[in-house]
C-alpha cells in the first residue's frame, strides 16, 4: 500500500513542475491548475490518513477498498495531466490573441502615413474594420475556449471535455486563418495604394 501512496505522490509531484514550468499561462490559469493539485493532495492526505488508522484487525476488504481509492486518485491526476496540453494549447493561443492589438497599431500608422501624403485610404479603412470585426469574434471564441478549461475540475466525462476544448479551440484557430487573410489583403490593397501615389507623383514630375 505504501508503494501506491509513492506513486500517487511522483505523479502529482510531476504535475506541479509541469504547471510551474508552463511560460505561456497567465496568474489566473496558473493559479487554477495549482488549485486543482492542491485538492489531489488534500484528497491524497486524507487517503494516507486513513491508511495511517489501519490495525492487524482492519479487514482486507478495507485495505482492497484503499488500494482502489489510490489507483482512482492515481488516474484523476494522469487525466489532469493529459488536460494540461489543452491548458498548454489555450495559452499559446493567448499570445497570438493579444498580439492583435499590435497588429491594428501597425495597420492604422500605414493608413496614417498614406492619409498624410493625400492618398485615398478608404479600402484600407475598410479593412481595418473588418480586421477589428475578426478580432471581436476571435477575442469571444477565445474565452468560451478558456472558460470551457476552467471547467476542467467538475468535468466527469473526459473524453467529452476534451472534444469539447478541441472544438472551441479550433474555432480560435479558424479565427486566426480568417485575420492572417485579412492581413494579406490590407498589404495587397497598401502595396496598390503606393504604387498609384508613387505613379502619381511621377506623372507630377513629368508634367513640370
Amino acid at each position: 500500500m505504501l508503494k501506491s501512496v509513492q506513486v500517487v505522490e511522483r505523479s502529482l509531484e510531476k504535475l506541479t513542475k509541469t504547471v510551474e514550468k508552463m511560460e505561456d499561462l497567465s496568474e489566473e490559469e496558473k493559479e487554477f491548475a495549482l488549485a486543482l493539485v492542491a485538492d489531489f493532495e488534500a484528497e491524497l492526505d486524507a487517503q494516507k490518513a486513513k491508511i495511517d488508522s489501519f490495525t492487524n484487525e482492519t479487514s482486507q476488504e478495507e485495505i482492497r477498498a484503499a488500494i482502489k481509492d489510490l489507483k482512482e486518485l492515481n488516474q484523476k491526476v494522469h487525466k489532469m495531466q493529459r488536460r494540461l496540453v489543452g491548458l498548454l494549447v489555450n495559452a499559446k493561443l493567448h499570445v497570438l490573441v493579444e498580439k492583435q492589438a499590435e497588429l491594428h497599431a501597425g495597420m492604422q500608422a500605414r493608413i496614417d502615413a498614406l492619409a498624410g501624403t493625400g492618398a485615398d485610404v478608404s479600402g484600407l479603412v475598410e479593412i481595418l474594420a473588418e480586421f477589428d470585426a475578426k478580432v471581436t469574434g476571435l477575442k469571444q471564441d477565445y474565452k468560451i475556449a478558456q472558460q470551457k478549461w476552467m471547467e476542467a475540475k467538475d468535468a466527469v466525462d473526459f473524453d467529452q471535455f476534451n472534444r469539447e476544448l478541441r472544438d472551441a479551440q479550433h474555432e480560435v484557430r479558424k479565427d486566426l486563418q480568417d485575420i492572417k487573410k485579412i492581413l494579406r489583403k490590407f498589404l495587397a490593397e497598401y502595396k496598390e495604394v503606393k504604387e498609384d501615389l508613387s505613379e502619381g507623383k511621377n506623372e507630377s514630375e513629368n508634367e513640370t
